[in-house]
């Protein structure tokens, strides 16, 4: 994609980026119908493909992201739950001179060097601790727009309490050594009478603030719509994947909402008692329901030529690739979670 094209996607798809972790107020939350067919918290999974020397079967990474397939997807019991605050939220992109380092998940498998159809010939990335096949094709086309600051109006929505997103630990045993493991993501409010959290040294928040949770993101009996059940934790590191899916949401200036859905969401960060570091948030983006969404704001057109040239997974018998690409990184401070804001 030329430099024009992607200045233009970054201009389309810059609120996809505010909100990619957020969920406003005032709409039907998503999943309340429980319809399989029209609730977008339930997705599909499975990998698999072909590469250029034939077909390559899918992977765990290795060393400390390994699952423990027998406890993968099985709720866990007993233990402590522990709370983090996420304070630093940012696309995945490479932040070092070398643009082939880039943060996310192997989701299909394979490495792509831009020329297998399995990938519809984008290339992979590699991550920045060396494993080889990261799919991430949306954090980088985005910020190679210079005019566009990302990060620092993410930075100014969570300094205001504007974006708030929870990871919730529960039946922790050991934190640094754990085969079961359920992990919650839950978007959170200010309680009331805060305007926004208190920040300590660097612009961070201060460990230990209450933050009530979002009703949009807990069902009725107050446990959460997106969670990761049987995740690992090996050497303090967090690994997890989910069939639940995480909402995207992309508010317009007219006010309206625009939902794209996270599908097949994995997660990893390290973790001890004083945070959470080296967060990663990955998944898949569909394409159609993706032009859809933005074709509704935007030129229909324009929109589905950029999105499907981003499109990098889950190809058709016609080798057009069905999804694109992304990951989220983050931090976050101890915390703890009040009751549901109404």
């Amino acid at each position: 994609m030329n430099k024009r094209h992607l200045s233009i996607l970054g201009i389309l798809l810059t609120p996809l980026a505010l909100a990619a972790v957020g969920c406003t107020s005032g709409a039907p939350a998503p999943g309340e119908t429980g319809d399989p067919m029209t609730d977008p918290w339930l997705a599909p999974d499975g990998d698999g493909g072909v590469g250029e020397d034939g077909p390559v079967e899918p992977r765990e990474p290795p060393g400390p992201t390994a699952p423990t397939e027998s406890r993968r997807g099985a709720a866990c019991e007993g233990g402590e739950t522990f709370i983090y605050v996420l304070d630093e939220i940012d696309l995945g992109y490479a932040t070092g001179t070398d643009e082939s380092i880039v943060p996310g998940f192997d989701l299909d498998g394979l490495v792509s060097a831009g020329a297998d159809a399995e990938s519809c010939r984008q290339y992979d990335y590699t991550s920045p601790d060396g494993l080889p096949g990261i799919d991430n094709q949306l954090g980088p086309a985005i910020t190679e727009v210079p005019s566009i600051d990302v990060t620092g109006e993410i930075d100014r929505d969570i300094a205001r309490g504007g974006l708030l997103l929870l990871v919730r630990l529960r039946h922790v045993d050991d934190l640094a050594n754990d085969d079961c493991v359920d992990v919650d993501l839950l978007f959170a409010e200010m309680p009331a009478g805060m305007d926004a959290p208190l920040l300590g040294d660097g612009e961070r928040f201060m460990p230990g603030q209450t933050f009530d949770l979002s009703p949009q993101t807990v069902l009725p009996d107050g446990s959460a719509r997106v969670t990761f059940d049987g995740a690992t934790l090996i050497a303090g590191h967090l690994d997890a994947e989910s069939t639940a899916n995480v909402p995207f949401v992309i508010p317009t200036p007219d006010g309206e909402r625009i939902e794209l859905i996270l599908t097949a969401p994995r997660v990893s960060a390290t973790v001890d008692e004083n945070g959470i570091y080296e967060g990663v948030l990955g998944g898949r983006l569909d394409t159609e329901d993706t032009i859809a969404a933005l074709g509704a704001v935007a030129d229909p057109a324009l929109v589905t030529a950029l999105v499907r040239g981003l499109a990098d997974l889950d190809p058709d018998s016609a080798g057009r690739c069905q999804s694109v690409s992304a990951a989220v990184v983050y931090e976050g401070v101890p915390a703890l979670a009040g009751g549901t804001a109404p």
